[in-house]
């Protein structure tokens, strides 16, 4: 518990942790003792898939639906959060295998293996981006829903709404059939699929008041939210 006459604040939470993992894995990984195996496999693969499937589940639920309410605020934060635990447990999974690696004499071995949760992760980032510009295009996102809109006349409430123009998220209201609206929700991760329960006239549906041409208050539970058209909001359409 000390080191060279001093409480050793690491060591202490290792050792906890170690008393609560069987035969203290991530003790033994920060002294060294674990072996570069053991270390990819319990101290980076599956702390990451966990804090990765965490991330995934939390964002998945931040629906536009909710913006402005406490369960939305709640649920972005610890999306973000969870995202930059994610980030900082790469790093951390280095310095980890690093010290796992001694018996790897050659550097030009053994930096690569400790940089592998890095190289792993950037290379997955580049794949995505790629993928989301030059991929499949019939897999819509907020930055390329409102190309796929067309103003009707006869459906003036097409366009995608939110709270706020600046925001990267929001409800899409596209025509359907016999004055009817699909309603969606888009973010930068893609839209939800269109759904034949989602479909809305808009005008005398109790969910919605119309404030103007390109303003409308959806109602959700006890809140109300202020929409705005943000796509066909000129005058001119």
């Amino acid at each position: 518990m000390t080191r060279n006459g001093r409480f050793d604040k690491v060591h202490f939470a290792l050792d906890f942790l170690g008393f609560l993992q069987p035969m203290g894995i991530f003790r033994n990984m920060w002294r060294g003792d674990a072996g570069p195996g053991r270390t990819i496999l319990n101290g980076w693969m599956v702390p990451s898939f966990f804090l990765l499937l965490f991330v995934i589940v939390s964002g998945s639920r931040v629906s536009p639906a909710h913006a402005g309410q406490i369960q939305f605020q709640i649920l972005l934060w610890a999306s973000c959060i969870l995202g930059r635990c994610f980030l900082l447990w790469q790093v951390f999974a280095c310095i980890l295998i690093w010290r796992n690696t001694r018996t790897i004499r050659r550097r030009i071995t053994r930096i690569p293996v400790s940089l592998l949760p890095v190289i792993v992760f950037c290379s997955l980032f580049a794949v995505s981006r790629l993928y989301f510009q030059f991929g499949d295009k019939t897999v819509r996102d907020s930055s390329d829903v409102e190309s796929t809109l067309e103003f009707d006349v006869n459906y003036p409430y097409v366009g995608f709404w939110k709270t706020n123009c600046s925001d990267s998220f929001g409800t899409v209201f596209e025509k359907a059939s016999h004055g009817y609206y699909t309603k969606i929700f888009c973010g930068a991760g893609g839209c939800s699929d269109r759904d034949e329960e989602a479909k809305t006239r808009i005008i005398g549906d109790p969910r919605f008041e119309i404030i103007n041409q390109t303003t409308i208050a959806e109602k959700h539970h006890n809140q109300t939210v202020t929409l705005h058209n943000c796509t066909f909001a000129d005058p001119e359409y």
